[in-house]
């Protein structure tokens, strides 16, 4: 039994007795034995138990721990004036019942009975009758009755007792007679023995005391006593001995590890040569790891020190061994929870202990070792500790390199020290530190941003153009002539191929074109009210105003370098962003240079501006959002967003007073951070964080109070705006479910705050049913590619753009009631055939899509303008994608479209079919393109054989050339090159070549007059002049041969890979190379010489008076001297040429991009060489 004594929070006491038989749970739930109240008290916080011998206390799994006697401990056995601390509640023991062992049989002995109390001494009687001495009767003196005089004493140590009967008469001089009747025991006879020596050698009163049979039995009782006391002190110092050492261990086993070290302490101190001291001094430093391994962890260092303090003081003791196992897991938990600490603290010291348990955990473990740390945590542990101390090393140093910056008054050191530690940890952008940091390196650039006030003029002329107005290719589905002047608000703009385009939106036509560059991607910006727009000439990083209607100039101003964003114009000024950190402040009206404000810190996308139109907002490249006040202008706040550079797609959105940057900060998404402009609109503050599934690509659509995200992977989501005090002010209102990939881009359109137009792969317009909360498609649009440019409104029509299948960018205008695409219009579409010379030598010729013809005179390719071609229409025939021929037949010239590789089908001109053209199948797939010869189509088959056919009918006007089939030399034909009239080349890729003519009679057939194989394989289509062919070799070099008999005229080893393959070019041939080298082989085959551009050449080159024009990849015209290959002229094209110069009469056209081309005067040219 025991009893409890319970004080609760309000100092009431109450008492609990406890059973041995039944657990007591306590805690605050109902269902516990004993119900505590209180704060930190657990439903069941332990329970109360009889183990063994004592009672247990015991903390549940949730509490993890109890508090006794200001210990804390998982389980201890309780003893009385123990106190238990649960919350505000304390318990006191204040009654312990021991245990009481039951008693053993063998053990039970009958006490003593008590002794009886001796009888008075009786006086012996005088001397004999008759004696001559008187003496007079003296009472003997009472005396105490020795030990060994009783009975009682005798009975209990199972000696025979003395007799209840009168003591037997000695006489004084005779020997004791005795009248017992049975026969006395062995010590009444040594009694009587000892009393007759004693009676018969002293008197009675005159014994020596020495010699008394009493004290003589006295002195051996009292030996026996003293052998027996040895005896028993013996056996109580063993029991003693197995008791401590018992209680150690269950002390040990219970956990209680101090009491336990404390009774193995006492052990050994009183039994060092104990059997046992060994299996003691073991548990006892066993017992030492543990106390220090607790819930807390706070005394790893302790415990890692009693563990190889036991290692070197038990390591030797054979009883060690049963102990090594349990040590070896402590030494790993141990080194985990170092690990963890120095993880967590990043302390080298923690760490180094940590990597010591695991050198301990060795010797301890021995050739185990590795096998039990690659199932632990420890090594994972360890390495995580590592990295979590280099990274705190790593943030300490950078902010050391960051403060010293401040210090500086450097704050790119500040931002570049910040970047070096986020390549490596790029968690720690949100550090507070960090943070701090960045905040104070913000107010060293506000207070760096300087106000330039100088001017700057623009220019009103156009920049001299080296080539001359360029003639444009356009597709429509309609034609039909634009208005001669357009409203103002009525003209879309698109982007293509490195030139601007302005489209009446009604119609569908083309106004106008200027050349912008291929690197350029802002779209033209109309000014609101004017009638003029805003473009930048990447050329020449050039900021343009142009008249809506003309394309006009108006004037242009030169920024310095490339821009990213489109103008800002804010009442009578244009605002224009420079990636390298200016803002620029034009006058809309002149074009002059204001001010600008240099920034120091690259910035990035067009500015917004508040409500008042007093201050704007610009974002950095990365981390900061500057705002800017107009009027003074200055610099007058920077917050710190911490955004990664280039994640910005677009400007910031301005909904009232929330601004909202997008930001893709993901790999396939992004998020918008909300903030708040404050009531003068010059502080912005961060409310909001809202993730969108994929990327946003243009400034979110806003109208009224709802603000739309659109993103690459089709999700839509509506938000409308709330209070600007709410901590999330954005409430979503619906959405459609985005897909699991990116569709391409999207952009939007909101009219209205319940309308919503989207151009991505699912374009259309959806309505907003805020009732229902969900959104309806109003109308679909269709699969029409991808988009490539925001929606614009313009007029009555909805304008949208996207990439075009054949090339260019499709524009399509569509009604915004009906969802009708009124008009389609395709910009920088390439032709739709290569235009050739035409039959009169001034002009060129080609066909559409649809097989009609295209013939542009040489005079309308000097004055450039519009080549209008319609698209086809459902149904409409679509011509092969190749070439446009022409046969000499009858002594009438044939025209063909022939396809290329892989083609089908040839078309022949005919006037009296439909459309005007002939199809006929080619008897087998084209390996190459075919050659016109001998009033017939040559066809390179995919079979191997060489067909001439008739084109008008597809039928064979020869027998087929069928080569003989050889296993280790499969080829397949390249295309065909004519030598003369009557012979053609024709060569396989395996390296075999043929000189081939037509027998006429009397069966009309292909022959091979000549034939040589060649040792290494062809790489590209042979080219030929009337005495020689010229062949590039698959080892680099290339070979000419003679036309006559094939053979070997020479080999030559080109300096780079070939560019392209052996163009002819008036008798003679030219070879490019990829270094830029450029070589020219005479009419007899043998190289003139080799000239290195420094650029590969582009598309076949032209001869004008002894002079080779070669164009190159950077865009310019290169005039080589054909005698020498000097390098003679050079024209800066400023464009890219798509192919090589096309000679029309004596006019030369350059293909200064897809379907345009554009006059150059080579006569006049001159000027050094590059």
């Amino acid at each position: 039994m025991a009893t409890l004594e319970i004080h609760d929070a309000e100092g009431r006491v109450r008492f609990v007795e406890l059973d041995r038989d039944h657990p007591v749970l306590f805690g605050s739930g109902a269902a516990c034995d004993i119900v505590l109240d209180g704060e930190g008290i657990l439903p069941v916080h332990g329970r109360i138990r009889w183990r063994g011998r004592r009672f247990k206390v015991d903390a549940s799994p949730d509490a993890e721990f109890l508090e006794v006697n200001g210990r804390k401990i998982v389980s201890s056995s309780l003893r009385q004036g123990d106190e238990l601390t649960v919350g505000p509640c304390r318990i006191f023991v204040i009654r312990l019942d021991a245990a009481t062992p039951e008693p053993r049989a063998d053990r039970v002995r009958k006490r003593p009975a008590k002794p009886v109390a001796d009888e008075a001494t009786k006086v012996l009687q005088g001397p004999p009758t008759g004696s001559s001495v008187e003496s007079a009767v003296v009472a003997a003196p009472s005396r105490r009755v020795s030990a060994f005089e009783r009975d009682d004493l005798l009975a209990a140590l199972d000696l025979n007792a003395p007799s209840n009967e009168p003591s037997p008469v000695v006489g004084s001089y005779g020997a004791p007679r005795s009248t017992a009747k049975k026969k006395p025991g062995l010590l009444a006879r040594l009694r009587q023995r000892w009393r007759g020596v004693r009676e018969s050698e002293d008197a009675p009163g005159r014994e020596v005391i020495a010699k008394s049979p009493t004290v003589l039995a006295l002195a051996g009782l009292l030996g026996l006593l003293i052998a027996m006391g040895f005896w028993l002190n013996a056996i109580i110092a063993r029991s003693i001995a197995s008791r401590t050492y018992n209680h150690a261990i269950e002390l040990l086993e219970d956990g209680d590890n101090p009491t336990a070290i404390r009774e193995f302490d006492a052990f050994l101190a009183a039994n060092p040569d104990d059997a046992r001291s060994g299996k003691a001094r073991t548990l006892r430093a066993l017992a030492n790891v543990r106390q220090y391994i607790t819930i807390s962890g706070a005394t790893w260092s302790r415990a890692l020190e009693a563990a190889g303090e036991m290692v070197e003081t038990t390591g030797d003791l054979p009883e060690f061994r049963d102990e090594k196992s349990e040590l070896g897991d402590l030494a790993i938990r141990i080194g985990e929870g170092l690990a963890d600490r120095a993880k967590r603290t990043a302390d080298p010291k923690s760490l180094a202990e940590a990597e010591s348990a695991v050198s301990l955990h060795a010797r301890i473990a021995g050739e185990s070792a590795p096998a039990f740390l690659t199932k632990s945590r420890l090594p994972g542990l360890i390495n995580e500790a590592k990295a979590a101390i280099r990274k705190v090393e790593a943030r300490a140093a950078a902010l050391a390199a960051m403060d010293r910056a401040i210090e500086r008054n450097s704050a790119s050191q500040v931002y570049k020290a910040r970047d070096v530690l986020l390549l490596s940890y790029a968690d720690l952008s949100k550090d507070p530190a960090i943070v701090e940091r960045m905040v104070r390196a913000n107010d060293l650039m506000k207070q760096a941003a300087k106000v330039d006030p100088s001017r700057r003029p623009a220019e009103s002329s156009e920049r001299p153009d080296p080539l001359g107005p360029p003639t444009s290719l356009v597709a429509r589905s309609r034609i039909e002539a634009a208005p001669t002047s357009p409203a103002p608000d009525g003209v879309a703009y698109v982007l293509a191929d490195g030139a601007a385009y302005a489209i009446d939106a009604q119609s569908g036509a083309p106004l106008w074109r200027t050349s912008v560059g291929l690197a350029c991607t802002i779209v033209p910006t109309p000014v609101p009210g004017d009638p003029s727009v805003l473009t930048f000439d990447a050329r020449h990083n050039d900021l343009c105003r142009r008249d809506v209607r003309t394309g006009r100039l108006i004037w242009r101003q030169e920024l310095g370098e490339a821009v990213d964003a489109t103008p800002l114009v804010v009442g009578g000024q244009v605002y224009q962003t420079l990636p390298a950190g200016r803002l620029l402040v034009l006058s809309l009206e002149t074009g002059e240079v204001q001010a600008a404000v240099d920034l120091g810190f690259p910035v990035t996308r067009t500015p917004v501006g508040d409500e008042s139109g007093r201050f704007l907002y610009l974002m950095g490249r990365k981390d900061c959002l500057f705002v800017i006040a107009r009027d003074p202008l200055a610099c007058v706040d920077v917050q710190y967003l911490g955004h990664a550079e280039g994640s910005i797609p677009c400007p910031p959105a301005r909904l009232g007073r929330f601004l909202v940057v997008a930001e893709n900060d993901r790999i396939g998404d992004g998020r918008w951070r909300v903030l708040v402009l404050d009531e003068d609109g010059a502080k912005p503050r961060a409310v909001q964080t809202i993730d969108v599934p994929g990327w946003t690509w243009d400034a979110p659509p806003t109208s009224g109070s709802s603000i739309w995200a659109i993103s690459d992977r089709g999700g839509i989501e509506v938000f409308a705006a709330g209070d600007y005090a709410s901590a999330n002010p954005f409430r979503s209102l619906a959405k459609l479910t985005p897909d699991a990939t990116t569709s391409g881009p999207s952009f939007g359109l909101a009219p209205t705050d319940r309308e919503i137009w989207i151009a991505s792969a699912r374009p259309g317009r959806y309505d907003l049913d805020v009732e229902g909360g969900r959104l309806a498609s109003r109308f679909m649009l269709g699969d029409l590619g991808a988009a490539v440019a925001p929606i614009q409104a313009v007029g009555r029509r909805r304008v949208l753009s996207f990439q075009s299948p054949g090339g260019g960018v499709r524009l399509r205008g569509v009604d915004p009631s009906t969802g009708r695409i009124d008009w389609e219009t395709v910009v920088g579409a390439p032709w739709p055939t290569p235009l050739v010379p035409g039959a009169d030598g001034e002009s060129l010729a080609g066909v559409d899509q649809a097989g009609r013809r295209l013939l542009l005179p040489r005079s309308e390719l000097g004055r450039g303008g519009f080549v209008t071609t319609l698209l086809p229409r459902p149904g409409d025939p679509h011509a092969p994608d190749g070439f446009l021929r022409n046969l000499s037949r009858e002594g009438k010239e044939l025209s063909l479209i022939v396809p290329g590789r892989g083609g089908r089908e040839v078309w022949a001109e005919d006037a009296e079919a439909s459309g005007g053209w002939t199809r006929s199948e080619l008897p087998s797939t084209l390996a190459a393109a075919p050659l016109p010869w001998s009033e017939g189509l040559l066809i390179p088959g995919e079979d191997g054989r060489a067909y001439l056919i008739d084109p008008t009918s597809g039928r064979s006007i020869a027998e087929p050339l069928v080569p003989q089939f050889e296993r280790d030399r499969i080829g397949r034909w390249l295309a065909p090159a004519a030598l003369d009239g009557e012979s053609v080349i024709l060569a396989d890729d395996a390296g075999r070549v043929r000189r081939l003519t037509v027998k006429p009679a009397p069966d009309r057939r292909i022959l091979v007059e000549a034939e040589a194989t060649l040792d290494q394989p062809i790489l590209a289509d042979p080219a030929c002049t009337r005495a020689a062919v010229v062949l590039a070799m698959s080892d680099g070099s290339v070979r000419s041969i003679a036309a006559r008999d094939l053979s070997p005229v020479g080999s030559w080893k080109l300096d780079a890979p070939l560019v392209g393959e052996p163009r002819a070019i008036e008798g003679r041939v030219a070879v490019f190379d990829a270094s830029g080298g450029v070589s020219l082989f005479n009419p007899d085959g043998r190289r003139a010489w080799t000239s290195s551009l420094g650029v590969p050449a582009v598309g076949t080159p032209l001869i004008r008076k002894d002079v080779l024009w070669v164009l190159d990849r950077e865009g310019r015209a290169r005039g080589l001297a054909v005698a020498d290959g000097r390098e003679v002229a050079s024209i800066d094209l400023e464009a890219l040429p798509v192919g090589g110069l096309i000679a029309v009469g004596s006019d030369v056209l350059a293909p200064t991009g897809r379907g345009v081309l554009q006059p150059i005067t080579l006569e006049n040219a001159g000027g050094p060489p590059p």
